[in-house]
């Protein structure tokens, strides 16, 4: 590479302008004008490969050159400047000045000398100076692209051709990537040294050259071409970072990324967002995301998170605590709102600065604050965040325990709430606590008490359900619930509901005069050893069957005890004038019922052929279930084929008036109607098993072609 200046220049007089001429490869051609077309164009050309050039500019066109590590010259006032290299191993080095660029009017050109189909080696680097807005935009050929850096009405352009890599380490207060394909996968991971970044192509490395960059404040990431997408996982945090904003048509997926704990981060993707490892998938500060099919699931440790997903679920599990609803940045999200499911954890305190809303919603914590959001779904689950974790109604939370206070219940909105879940241990009710929704679930593992005076009031239903694995001494009273953990819990409920565990639980019940009961004893099933109800008569009269393991107890005056799942019932103190023991069970009658039917090459098959006529000495519930046979038979190269459909049926439960004929048509199932329709039938056979009361009758319905039904 020879320089421009090697020895005194003489001018040649034209009629317009003046030719400044070197005896070298290289040449500046100056003008006595100081408009920036007449200016100097500063030519740098080697004269072999694997050349160096560094610039160091003074302003915003001048400055110092130097070619390989030669002696250093002097420029000022130049139009352009271009660094013309041979191929091999070229460095071009632009340093710009102290808090400034340098920017020659006609820009800067960088052109490594590799064509295209030969390994693209060299280096741009671009380094020092100031910006306010950097941007860089790969070419289309290979190894090829431009970079622009502004700062008020100084603009400088970088284009270089045959170079790789590129690295900018210019300070700028905003960089923009733009990925110039479709169809692509831009990746970010850490670069080669501490503090920069890397962005290349992962779907094809030779698309486009890569870049390299540090000291770029807020970095925006473009991949809007159809199907492009994003991946983020660098392992350390960009020098200058202080926002990420990431744009793509496709997915985004995070993978073991730090971003630094105080840098927002905003993401946008045309499809879903997910995390794929390592935990946590994303260290950055608040996030806000947008994905129309679904976000998460993502490990992230994040101060805060807002998001939208209009047709997906959510899914964010933060390592510390988390303010859900609200994130600054680029896109200002507010709330959490999922066309699905929203899912958030937090092994800290779990707050909302805004609404959260969703298909249901599954909040988990170590603490919960909701006093300063709102919480909508159809319905809501509140949770210890850990296995094996304690909760407080109404009291405070602590090691391993979460606090739910009444003023968090106040802001959820929501027909079903559950507190508590499979892997939840003991839940006490700290305080009274009053839930207005239709129905209220507390489950967990070890057991419900409650402290301090601690009751619930539910608007709707309450149901007590237990996960545990030993049997428990269930006392289920008219106003309070114990399970031989702790003190009784009051309620007022308008149902109660009681599930055992899979242990051998007893269940001791005294109905109340208007709160309906349920009672399930879960596992074991059957035996001697399962489960078992007294019912507490009280001496009133008792309607009903005491049978196992399923029935419906009344006591005079009260309202009804329905049990399930129960392996042994007793009845205590019944009334003089009755006890369920001594009530038979309801005498039904079960009677095949069909019409007339001409099956033939019919077009239209009849719309009820089958049925049942039943009647019960007392009210009942009848139910049905059966298999449909449809039997076709044809005749193909002279010989007989038969085809034999099988469609399953089910009816009911239907109830069954005392002393009354009820009527029940069982109805003929789409894919029996297509085989109908074919006119190939043979026979048509029903196979029901029906079960009134404790009467169960098999009954077994043919129809052949072109004949009357008859039964058996």
């Amino acid at each position: 590479m020879m320089p421009v200046v090697s020895r005194p220049m003489r001018f040649i007089r034209t009629s317009r302008r003046a030719l400044l001429v070197a005896p070298v490869v290289a040449c500046v051609i100056a003008a006595p004008s100081a408009t920036a077309a007449m200016r100097p164009a500063l030519v740098l050309s080697g004269h072999a490969a694997n050349n160096t050039v560094v610039v160091r500019a003074t302003g915003t066109d001048a400055g110092i050159y130097s070619v390989d590590g030669g002696p250093s010259r002097r420029f000022s006032g130049i139009r352009s400047l271009t660094i013309r290299g041979h191929g091999g191993h070229d460095v071009c080095r632009i340093v710009n000045p102290p808090h400034a660029l340098f920017a020659p009017p006609g820009g800067i050109r960088c052109e490594g000398g590799n064509q295209p189909g030969q390994p693209r080696r060299g280096v741009l680097d671009v380094s020092g100076g100031r910006a306010a807005t950097s941007a860089y935009r790969p070419g289309a050929v290979p190894g090829s692209g431009t970079l622009v850096h502004s700062l008020g009405r100084t603009r400088q352009v970088i284009r270089f051709t045959g170079l790789a890599p590129v690295t900018t380490t210019a300070s700028a207060a905003n960089y923009i990537f733009t990925d110039p394909i479709a169809n692509d996968v831009v990746g970010v991971i850490s670069g080669s040294t501490s503090g920069t970044w890397t962005i290349e192509s992962l779907e094809d490395p030779s698309a486009w050259e890569s870049e390299t960059f540090a000291n770029q404040e807020a970095v925006t990431i473009n991949a809007t071409h159809p199907g492009d997408s994003i991946t983020l996982e660098p392992a350390s945090q960009e020098t200058g970072l202080t926002q990420l904003n990431m744009n793509a048509s496709g997915s985004i997926a995070v993978v073991g990324a730090d971003v630094g704990a105080s840098t927002p981060v905003a993401l946008s993707a045309g499809d879903t967002i997910t995390g794929a490892g390592p935990s946590p998938e994303l260290v950055g500060g608040a996030l806000a995301a947008v994905a129309p099919n679904g976000i998460g699931p993502l490990t992230a440790t994040v101060p805060g998170f807002a998001a939208t997903s209009t047709s997906g679920s959510i899914e964010l599990h933060d390592t510390g605590s988390l303010a859900a609803g609200s994130a600054s940045g680029q896109l200002a999200q507010t709330g959490v709102s999922a066309g699905q499911n929203v899912t958030l954890s937090s092994t800290g305190t779990l707050s909302n600065d805004g609404a959260i809303s969703g298909a249901d919603a599954e909040l988990s914590a170590s603490a919960l604050d909701l006093t300063n959001g709102s919480v909508s779904a159809p319905a809501v689950t509140l949770a210890p965040v850990s296995d094996g974790g304690t909760v407080a109604l109404g009291g405070a939370g602590g090691s391993g325990t979460l606090g739910v206070s009444q003023a968090s219940l106040n802001r959820i909105q929501t027909p079903a709430l559950t507190i508590g879940g499979p892997t939840t241990g003991a839940i006490t009710i700290a305080a009274p606590i009053s839930v207005t929704a239709a129905g209220l679930t507390l489950e967990g593992t070890g057991g419900f008490s409650a402290s301090g005076g601690g009751g619930v009031t539910a608007a709707g239903s309450l149901t007590f359900s237990d996960d545990g694995a030993g049997g428990r001494p269930w006392t289920i009273g008219p106003t309070s619930v114990a399970d031989g953990v702790g003190s009784p819990v009051s309620y007022t409920a308008r149902s109660l509901a009681v599930n055992g565990g899979s242990g051998s639980d007893t269940f001791d019940v005294t109905p109340s005069t208007t709160t309906p009961m349920r009672v399930d004893g879960g596992g074991p099933a059957g035996g001697t050893s399962g489960d078992s109800l007294t019912f507490e008569a009280g001496g009133a009269v008792v309607t009903g069957a005491a049978q196992a393991p399923q029935g419906d107890l009344i006591a005079a005056g009260h309202a009804d005890v329905r049990y399930a799942s129960i392996e042994q019932v007793h009845v205590a103190n019944p009334g003089s004038t009755g006890s369920p023991t001594a009530t038979p069970a309801p005498a039904c009658s079960l009677l095949a019922r069909t019409s007339a039917v001409r099956t033939g090459r019919a077009r239209k098959p009849p719309p009820a052929p089958f049925g049942l006529l039943a009647a019960c000495s007392q009210t009942a519930r009848a139910s049905i279930t059966g298999t449909l046979s449809v039997t076709s038979r044809a005749t193909r190269r002279g010989r007989r084929k038969s085809k034999t459909t099988r469609i399953a049926v089910k009816v009911g439960p239907v109830k069954l008036r005392a002393g009354k004929i009820t009527a029940i048509a069982v109805k003929i199932p789409g894919p029996a109607l297509v085989a109908l329709r074919s006119g190939a039938h043979e026979s048509l056979s029903l196979t029901l098993t029906a079960k009134a009361g404790a009467h169960m009758t098999r009954v077994r319905v043919t129809v052949k072609r072109l004949s009357r039904a008859r039964s058996s």
